[in-house]
This record gives structure tokens, sequence and C-alpha cells, in this order.
């Protein structure tokens, strides 16, 4: 396949990404370049990152279709011919897709490295929190082939969560169509929170069934990929996927995100401009008009991003609230409420910092307390 994502990418990245520094480096066409099939190999640099990489990772070919396989981790990188705009078309796999060599000039899909390097790094986040997926995880990345400019819209490409035959797949939509506009987004795998927002909704799918029930259940879903996204950073930034929009590169900002859980009513989303986040309980609940789970889940996010606020670091957050899934009745999980997540994160709480506070236990307990109070959970 002659037209490379490389060459798109390329043209959508300005001046501002290539700068001194990176021209420093002197990446060469071997840099890209992976050993023989099934061999390990390292990618050095990776434009979409803009920082170097290791990637644990060989090419491997079985039923005539080809994709990054890591052995270690189980983790899949496949490119699809299935459109985001109707997500119920089956996964087909492209033989010409991942990664190819003609004749001497490289081709080289840079999402897919890039997605596979982000899968890599989500898995060993939730490893270290005690989780490891029971099989085999697909990620599958958009064609540019497949899907033409003309057929894309504004908005982004969708990344979703699913399974195909039981096993589960993460989807990452190809980005924007026009570059040039406010709302432009870059390939959906590149931005580290959308690839574990999306990991955290396969736990979370895979164990309650969070993707049905009610309008609350799915906030609450939603609530905690965001959640868990950013407690992944050690100064989070709690500005989800800021990272995937062009011009807050090109700005060297982070202006424009998905949601803003610092304060959710000042997101600036610009492919959802009537998009309206609730920070309080009470606020949702009066509202008169038909509201998404997404915007009712920053009620939840932004409980988080007070407990932050308050002193608790990071690591000791992304702890309790992924221990508080095992808090969650199993009988009534797969339908959660505000009310259960509340209990549930001040349960894992109280026995966390018992375990880890000392004497001041009580401290870290009434902090966690004090933040669902504040957004309208007494």
């Amino acid at each position: 396949m002659k037209h490379t994502v490389q060459k798109r990418i390329c043209a959508v990245l300005t001046a501002s990404l290539l700068t001194a520094s990176f021209a420093a480096l002197q990446v060469s066409a071997k840099d890209f370049v992976p050993s023989e099939v099934n061999a390990k190999h390292e990618y050095r640099y990776n434009l979409l990152l803009g920082t170097n990489i290791n990637v644990d990772s060989c090419v491997s070919r079985s039923d005539w279709q080809d994709y990054l396989y890591d052995p270690t981790r189980g983790i899949k990188v496949i490119d699809t011919m299935v459109d985001p705009h109707d997500p119920f078309k089956t996964i087909q796999p492209r033989i010409d897709n991942v990664l190819r060599t003609y004749g001497g000039s490289y081709e080289y899909n840079e999402t897919g490295i890039c997605c596979l390097a982000n899968m890599e790094r989500t898995y060993d986040y939730f490893k270290g929190l005690g989780y490891t997926p029971s099989q085999p995880v697909y990620a599958a990345i958009n064609s540019e082939a497949a899907i033409s400019s003309s057929s894309r819209t504004d908005k982004r490409e969708e990344a979703k969560c699913t399974s195909v035959n039981g096993s589960p797949v993460l989807m990452f939509g190809i980005g924007s169509a026009d570059t040039a506009k406010e709302s432009a987004t870059y390939f959906q795998g590149c931005d580290l929170d959308i690839v574990t927002h999306e990991y955290m909704h396969m736990i979370t799918c895979t164990r309650f069934g969070w993707e049905y029930g009610n309008l609350e259940t799915q906030a609450l879903g939603e609530a905690y990929s965001d959640i868990m996204a950013e407690l992944r950073q050690t100064n989070p930034d709690w500005k989800v996927a800021a990272d995937s929009y062009i011009k807050n590169r090109q700005r060297g900002n982070k202006a424009y995100c998905l949601r803003d859980l610092a304060d959710p009513s000042r997101t600036n989303c610009p492919e959802l401009p009537n998009n309206y986040n609730f920070t309080t309980y009470p606020e949702m609940q009066a509202s008169n008009r038909s509201v998404t789970p997404g915007e009712c889940s920053t009620v939840i996010s932004h409980a988080a991003y007070l407990m932050y606020q308050k002193g608790l670091t990071a690591e000791t957050l992304r702890k309790i609230w992924f221990a508080s899934l095992d808090y969650l009745n199993p009988a009534t999980a797969s339908n959660a409420t505000f009310a259960d997540c509340k209990t549930a994160v001040c349960a894992a709480a109280l026995d966390y910092f018992r375990a880890n506070g000392g004497r001041y236990y009580m401290s870290g307990y009434l902090t966690v307390m004090d933040a669902f109070y504040e957004v309208g959970l007494e």
C-alpha cells in the first residue's frame, strides 16, 4: 500500500513539532525498519508521540494476515476495514496492513507502532494495580485507505471498546479530516489518555457490563475511565485527551480537551461545543434537558480531582479508585449508581488508609468523604 499513514502524518505535522531538538536526532530511515519477521525490534523515534520509544514487538504472520504482536503482554495491533460510523461491521484484518517493505523502500505505519507503544504502557500500568487480562487484547486501527477523507466528518473519529468473537478489541479512529480546523485531532491511539480510557472500559465492561444499564451506570463507566487515565500521571493535568488535538500541540498548550475534570463547566471541546458537563449531583438532577453519560460523568471524576487537590497523591488515588471496583455489590454492580460508587470508594479508602496511614489514617479517609460531599453526594 504505497499511500502510507506516515505520508499523511507528515502532511499535518507543522514546523512547531519539528523543532531543532528533533532535527538534532538525525533520524534516518533505518531507525524505522523492523528486523525480520518474528524478530524482536525497537523503534527509536516516533513523530506522533514526539519522543523516543521502545516497543517489545515482532511482526507475526498467520492466516495470511500480518499484525504487530507483543507476545509477552498478549497485545496484537491490526489494521481494519471498519468504518467508525458503522460500529456493527465485523472487523476484517487487512492483508497489506501494519508493516510492509517494497524493494528497499520502507513502508512504515507510524500509527500502528504508536498504538502498540501506548497499549504496552497501559498494560503495564494496570498490571501494577493487580490486573492482567485473561486473553489477548486486540487494538484495531482504522485505515486511511478504508475511510476516505470525504466520508469523514469534522468530529473526532471515535475510539471505543468492543469485542469480536469473544475477544476484547479496542478501536482507535484515524482522527479528523480537515486538519486546519480547531476540532482537528490526531489518530486516537497516539493519545495515552484515550488508550488508557478505552482499556479501563474493557475492564468495567467485561466485569460489570457498564456499557449498558441506567444513565448513572453508563456515566460511571466514563468517569472511571477518565479518572484512571488521569491518575497514571504523577502530576495529572485533569484534561482528558488534550494531547489528541493538533492545535494544542501546535500552540504548546492544552486549551482543548474532551472533558476538563478540574472545572467541568469550562470544558472547551471544539467538536462538542454544545455539551455542558456537570460539576455537582444536584445540578445534574435539576437539569430539564436530555443529558449524556459523558456530561454526567464529570460529577464523579470531579470528585476524584478534589481528592487530589486536597492533598492525596495520584499514586494513592489510583490504588483506591481501582480497588473500589472490588467493593461494589456483585449483585447490583451492573446497575450501579453514583451513591454505590461513593460507598465503594469510601470503603476502599478506609481500608487503604488503615493499612498505610498509620495513626493519621482518618484524615485521608475524611478527605475522600469531603470530596464526595462537595459534589453533592452526601
